[in-house]
């Protein structure tokens, strides 16, 4: 099996993104994904934001042995030096349902 990945932004100079919000999910919350005449319903499992420098990559971009969808995005300070925020939030799912749309 494999582990589908997002990253996207939180903000912008414009304002809030699209992943603003996701530090909101918790354990049990439930991720839909519409597309292609179904729909998939993943269970958040986990929410860990970890030092940028110290993100467990293989753990966050590696393969899993169910289908899961991890999103990732920045959090925390942002370091105008380094250009980025100084944590990285990733939301761990796993695949619970999947339906005709």
């Amino acid at each position: 099996m494999g582990t589908c990945r997002n990253y996207l932004h939180v903000d912008s100079y414009k304002g809030p993104a699209v992943f603003f919000d996701l530090d909101q999910l918790q354990t049990g919350d439930e991720v839909l994904i519409y597309g292609q005449g179904s729909i998939l319903t993943f269970e958040v499992k986990e929410v860990v934001a970890y030092p940028t420098k110290k993100a467990p990559i293989n753990q966050i971009f590696g393969s899993s042995d169910s289908p899961s969808l991890n999103l990732i995005t920045c959090t925390g300070l942002y370091n105008r030096e380094a250009e980025t925020h100084q944590e990285r939030l990733v939301v761990y799912t796993e695949l619970v349902a999947q339906k005709d749309a």
